[in-house]
C-alpha cells in the first residue's frame, strides 16, 4: 500500500509508476478522490485503489469518506477506477448510512476507520468502539 498524497508528502508520481512496474506483488493506491488523483490511478493501473479523504494539514488520515454527501462523485470514481480494470475501496468511519452508500455508489469492498477504537483509554471503551464497529 501507498498513499499519494495531493501534497506529494510521502511518495511522488514517479514513486509510485516506479513500484507499480516493479512490485512482484499487487499494488495498492490510497488517493483523494481528484481528477488528478484519478487520472493518475488510470494510467498507473495498480491492482487496487482505496479512495480516501485528505486535508492538508493532517498528519494522519483522521476520519472516514463522507460518502452519503458526495453520492455522485463517489459514484464517478468508482466506476471509472472500474473500468480501467482497479479494484476499489472506500475508506469510510464505522457508520450504517456510509455503509449503504458506499454499496449504492458501487464500492465493491470498504476499509473502515478504526481511529476511536485505536484511541481508546480503557478496556471499557475499546469494547464500546469494537461493537460499534461490529454492528
Amino acid at each position: 500500500t501507498v498513499h499519494l498524497r495531493e501534497d506529494r508528502r510521502h511518495i511522488t508520481d514517479r514513486d509510485v509508476r516506479i513500484l507499480r512496474q516493479t512490485l512482484d506483488t499487487r499494488m495498492n493506491l490510497e488517493m483523494a478522490v481528484t481528477e488528478e488523483m484519478l487520472a493518475i490511478a488510470v494510467e498507473t493501473k495498480p491492482h487496487f485503489c482505496c479512495l480516501v479523504p485528505e486535508k492538508r494539514q493532517e498528519v494522519t488520515t483522521e476520519g472516514g469518506l463522507d460518502v452519503a454527501g458526495q453520492r455522485d462523485k463517489m459514484r464517478d470514481a468508482c466506476k471509472r477506477l472500474a473500468d480501467a480494470g482497479i479494484q476499489v475501496s472506500l475508506f469510510i468511519d464505522a457508520d450504517e448510512e456510509q455503509i449503504k452508500a458506499a454499496a449504492e455508489v458501487g464500492a465493491p469492498f470498504i476499509e473502515i476507520h478504526t481511529g476511536c477504537y485505536a484511541d481508546a483509554k480503557t478496556d471499557a471503551e475499546q469494547a464500546q468502539e469494537l461493537a460499534r464497529i461490529a454492528k
